[in-house]
């Protein structure tokens, strides 16, 4: 384990939006388990947020999440924010997008200045107002996204990012209504390729 926030000390360390209650975000009860404290963001505006604190390589990331009304929710991975060279030139920041919305799963490679490559896409259907879990991982080359158990995407990329940082991003959505919660976000070290434990 190589970092865990489950938000029961009223608390989310290395997030200072979430801190200070910017940007929607809330940490509160949550509604369907008594004791268990969670963040929610209603998505009423646009809202982008990075981890301070660990980067992190070969490992997988797991969220737990529910929403309604659905809005877009990114989950960076590998988030670098400040300018680094890469084959002599510079890149001012890079990030995986693991994207989420009612049209399903997309896996984009941002790199500015260069332009996003859409690297994948999954019309996976998710169930509202209920809990989910998503794992990203890389491992070496290769990106994967897992859904409750289920492998949803796979992706050996010949471009790939170097190792950075976490981040939230949410898209409101076009109707009223909508609401996201988050629990458990921990990151685990691979030592091999990802399988999560929960596979089918």
């Amino acid at each position: 384990m190589l970092y865990l926030e489950d938000f029961q000390d009223g608390q989310a360390q290395g997030w200072p939006e979430i801190e200070s209650r910017a940007q929607n975000w809330e940490i509160m009860p949550d509604p369907a388990s008594l004791g268990n404290q969670v963040i929610q963001n209603p998505g009423i505006t646009d809202s982008q947020i990075l981890f301070h604190g660990l980067s992190f390589e070969d490992a997988v990331w797991r969220i737990d999440y529910s929403m309604l009304a659905e809005p877009t929710i990114n989950f960076h991975w590998h988030w670098i924010a400040e300018p680094y060279q890469r084959d002599q030139e510079t890149v001012l920041h890079s990030t995986y997008s693991i994207s989420l919305s009612d049209w399903g799963l997309r896996i984009v490679r941002g790199r500015e200045p260069f332009p996003e490559v859409v690297l994948l896409d999954n019309p996976w259907r998710f169930t509202n107002n209920r809990w989910h879990e998503i794992e990203i991982s890389t491992y070496f080359d290769t990106l994967e996204v897992w859904v409750d158990g289920t492998q949803a995407m796979s992706y050996q990329d010949p471009d790939s990012l170097p190792g950075g940082q976490l981040g939230l991003e949410i898209w409101s959505p076009p109707v009223e209504g909508s609401l996201v919660y988050f629990d458990n976000l921990r990151v685990c070290e691979l030592t091999g390729p990802f399988r999560s434990r929960f596979s089918k």
